[in-house]
């Protein structure tokens, strides 16, 4: 009869081992994931948030840091890294994450059917504010855009065409323009009116984003170091030249009543007959000339003149000019008389009768080196001349002539003082002469935005987050993400279990698993299962014993196999299985990754999911270890027992 009953032992043992007990198992694993202490001691033993903090976010700083942003005499890292966790602090971040945690995990096992999360976005905003206002991260930032400017500048100074007028910019120069254009001061200003603008924008306390910077003042305070640079590398001194011939070639000197004798090749520039026109000046005058250049420049480039027509003040320069003429009108007359015939001696007796206010047409010859003759006494004889004083009358026709050429030049300074201007007006056409088509638009260009400033409004605004964020061509290029900002900060942001959904179901049959765990919550599921469970466990031990020692051993075989069985494959699936599989998805993740930080992401997700899923193993190992021994115990008694009793009934 025993034997019979034991038969009904092995089918009960496979519906318990394969049906009953890994149902009350997902019972308990169900309570184990929705236990928030679970969770708590988990996320603790984790340290997901040191982990973030310290090991993810530099990297990530450092990778996605625009490399101008990184130099010798800042550190714009650690400025980040102090906004960012000061902005978002790890216990944020805890109380967050386990906030959402107790909210979607009871979707996920089926109790709720929707999870929500509500982040007070305008609260981290307004910390962020506060943070970019740190005048150390000013401080850093004003270093990492001059520098990144000066270093723009400078390569395109390299590369670009000649300057004009052979100015020269070595990156010591560029520096020293660049650091007095963006003076701290306005940058200080432009940065706090720039954060205050965009923030009252986003927050919705406004409804435009108008943003003017007045950048006059900086062409104003770049004046001074950029005259000294001039006068430093000589440009004056080229323009000046330069002025001069193109002051002399607007006048034709032949259309002066110029006197007899005196005429000027057209080609005549100051160029071809002086080495250098501004040495002729004292340098502080030829500094003051370029100066005052300069300041007329500004005063288009900010608007006060409508034109580029420069007038400047020559009177100093006019007569190293003229000289320059009168140097070339002496030359002229020179070659004039060097070419002039020699007079025959009657011509040249008649000339000491006649008063000589013109240049003759031919040159006296020299009386004194006549032989003597009785004709020739008799002809002194009767212009009361003596024979022996003829060097004294070569010498007045030659002073003579010379006085007629003093007298000409004389007249021809006259007639240049009275024709060429103490001032003159370059026009723009001439100005634009020595500059090329790029020169002249960038001129352009810098005087609209001196006139009206730079301006920024909500296109631009949108535009410049679209290309922070890569978009390109993208469908994400053609919205207004303004707006969607906007609302994100006044508004707040909530994550619900729609925006979890699309990236569970990716990898498992969401809804699916919430029925499955959520009928393993049912009050009356968990009741007829342990009911069941015992009565299989009695069933079994009254079929199997006869003693009540006998049939507590025969109760304790199901949970022995059930717990070595259930033990056995959770942990060896998860050692030798699960846990490599993980692993690998992981890896291959991270292998993919464009950037370190991903990379290192994907790994401590990898470390944290193994974390998890040892903890969730050793809170169940917690109730299969003691069960394995009470069981094994029970099982070990009832045979030691029975053994004794049965070396009793032999003896």
């Amino acid at each position: 009869m025993i034997v019979l009953r034991r038969l009904l032992i092995p089918p009960l043992l496979v519906v318990f081992v394969v049906f009953i007990f890994p149902l009350i198992l997902l019972v308990y694993a169900r309570a184990v994931l929705l236990d928030s202490e679970f969770y708590m001691k988990n996320y603790t033993n984790t340290n997901i948030s040191d982990r973030v903090y310290n090991n993810i976010l530099p990297t990530l700083i450092d990778e996605t840091l625009p490399g101008q942003l990184k130099g010798d005499n800042y550190n714009i890292k650690d400025d980040v890294y102090r906004i960012l966790t000061n902005t978002i602090p790890s216990t944020w971040v805890d109380q967050i994450v386990l906030m959402t945690l107790s909210e979607f995990i009871p979707y996920l096992t089926g109790i709720n059917d929707h999870a929500s999360v509500y982040l007070d976005v305008k609260k981290i905003t307004d910390q962020l504010v506060i943070e970019l206002n740190n005048n150390e991260f000013k401080t850093d930032i004003y270093n990492a855009v001059t520098h990144a400017t000066v270093e723009d500048i400078s390569i395109r100074v390299k590369n670009a065409e000649e300057l004009p007028l052979g100015i020269n910019l070595e990156k010591s120069d560029v520096e020293l323009l660049i650091t007095s254009l963006l003076y701290y001061k306005w940058y200080e200003s432009t940065y706090d009116t720039t954060l205050d603008t965009a923030y009252n924008y986003l927050s919705g306390e406004t409804e435009t984003f108008e943003l003017n910077i007045k950048i006059k003042n900086n062409i104003r305070e770049v004046l001074e170091p950029f005259k000294q640079l001039l006068q430093e590398q000589n440009v004056y001194n080229v323009a000046i030249d330069k002025a001069g011939g193109l002051i002399l070639s607007q006048f034709d000197l032949n259309s002066f009543d110029l006197p007899e004798g005196v005429a000027f090749n057209n080609e005549f520039s100051l160029t071809e007959n002086s080495e250098n026109l501004s040495s002729n000046l004292d340098q502080n005058i030829v500094n003051q000339i370029g100066d005052d250049l300069v300041d007329q420049i500004y005063l288009y480039l900010i608007g006060k003149s409508k034109t580029m027509d420069i007038e400047i003040d020559i009177k100093e320069l006019t007569p190293v000019i003229n000289q320059l003429i009168l140097k070339e009108a002496e030359k002229q007359l020179d070659y004039t008389i060097e070419q002039l015939p020699i007079c025959s001696t009657e011509v040249t007796l008649s000339l000491l009768s006649q008063t000589i206010d013109t240049i003759p047409n031919c040159y006296p010859q020299k009386l004194a080196t006549l032989p003597d003759s009785i004709e020739l006494r008799l002809i002194l004889a009767v212009l009361s001349i003596n024979f022996d004083d003829l060097y004294i009358y070569d010498k007045m026709l030659e002073d003579s002539i010379l006085d007629i050429k003093t007298s000409i030049l004389q007249e021809v300074e006259s007639i240049l003082n009275n024709n060429i201007p103490t001032n003159y007006v370059f026009t723009e056409d001439e100005l634009n002469s020595y500059l090329s088509p790029v020169q002249l638009a960038l001129i352009e260009e810098i005087r609209l935005w001196t006139i009206d400033g730079l301006n920024f409004d909500e296109e631009y605004l949108n535009q410049f987050y679209i290309g922070l964020r890569g978009y390109g061509d993208s469908i994400e290029s053609q919205e207004n993400h303004l707006e969607k900002i906007r609302n994100i900060i006044s508004s707040g942001y909530t994550v619900t279990e729609k925006d979890l959904r699309p990236h569970l179901d990716t990898y498992l049959n969401t809804n699916l698993v919430r029925k499955i765990i959520k009928s393993t919550g049912d009050r009356y599921i968990k009741i007829i299962l342990y009911i069941l469970a015992v009565l299989f466990i009695i069933s079994i031990g009254i079929l199997g014993g006869q003693t009540w020692y006998g049939r507590l051993g025969w109760s304790a075989i199901p949970i022995l196999i059930t717990s070595v069985v259930t033990f056995a494959t959770l942990n060896g699936a998860y050692s030798f299985f699960l846990k490599n599989l993980i692993t690998q998805a992981f890896t291959q993740s991270a292998q993919s990754a464009n950037l370190k930080a991903i990379e290192l992401t994907y790994n401590e997700l990898n470390d944290v999911s193994l974390t998890i899923i040892d903890g969730f193993l050793a809170d169940i190992n917690t109730i299969l270890v003691p069960f394995i021994l009470i069981s094994f115990g029970l099982i070990a008694n009832a045979v030691i027992i029975h053994n004794r009793k049965i070396k009793k009934i032999k003896n």
